[in-house]
């Protein structure tokens, strides 16, 4: 898999959202929301009524469920690592890996990997539209 890598602000906002979007009509599967092993912890949270509250209540979400939380609310994200998975295994060794991960690490870092360089290509080139800062495409 290749990777873009850039810099988003560290506010609250849609960043996720923002950065997925091109693609959300693009995709089906599963995301599975969690952490990695290098950052330990999923924090990624929405104010209620001045209460900071988790943003992922489950682990896994439907694409239309995903980017539906992510289009709806206003949030904060330091550290997550958010991965869609196909519906279907590789028929060659029944694995199914993932075919897009992104990293969020210090509120601002972001890696997105992609197994399609076309998929890919649409990311950078949003990242680029979106202001985001530091671009990088590496792979």
């Amino acid at each position: 898999m290749r990777k873009i890598s850039f810099i988003i602000p560290n506010a609250w906002g849609q960043y996720l959202y923002q950065i997925l979007f091109p693609i959300k009509d693009l995709v089906d599967g599963t995301w599975a929301v969690g952490c990695d092993v290098d950052e330990p912890y999923l924090q990624a949270w929405h104010n209620i009524n001045g209460e900071m509250v988790d943003l992922f209540a489950s682990g896994c979400y439907s694409n239309q469920e995903f980017f539906s939380l992510l289009g709806s609310r206003v949030y904060y994200i330091v550290s997550g690592k958010f991965s869609l998975t196909s519906p279907c295994k590789n028929r060659r060794n029944g694995l199914n890996p993932p075919c897009i991960e992104i990293l969020v690490t210090d509120s601002v870092y972001v890696d997105v990997y992609a197994a399609d360089e076309k998929m890919l290509f649409t990311l950078y080139d949003n990242a680029i539209n979106q202001g985001f800062e530091n671009i990088e495409l590496d792979g």
